[in-house]
């Protein structure tokens, strides 16, 4: 079960860089569609409830480097660059098996 909850935070992780990725190229290519429609109040509410897992996902991140990484640069990059590095971290996680 909390392997399922992991992997969904995963995901709504993974969403959310996407989106801002898009909004990147909006904002390069000077239009503003995507962005008036996300700055919608309905939806503006919505996507801070995109956070949580985000947030769950960084704190579970910092609880596996503390019982089992333990190597500073990690911890910094965690911390620092929390939504860039948690999939990240993640995966390297899964696949180390640190995670059950």
């Amino acid at each position: 079960m909390k392997r399922l909850l992991l992997e969904f935070c995963f995901w709504v992780n993974i969403f959310v860089y996407l989106i801002l990725i898009v909004l990147f190229i909006e904002m390069v290519a000077n239009t503003q569609i995507i962005s008036h429609f996300l700055n919608n109040g309905q939806i503006s509410d919505y996507r801070m409830l995109l956070n949580i897992p985000i947030l769950v996902l960084w704190i579970y991140n910092i609880i596996i480097w503390a019982k089992k990484d333990k190597k500073t640069l990690r911890l910094i990059l965690i911390i620092f660059l929390n939504g860039f590095y948690n999939p990240i971290y993640y995966r390297m996680a899964v696949k180390k098996n640190w995670i059950v």
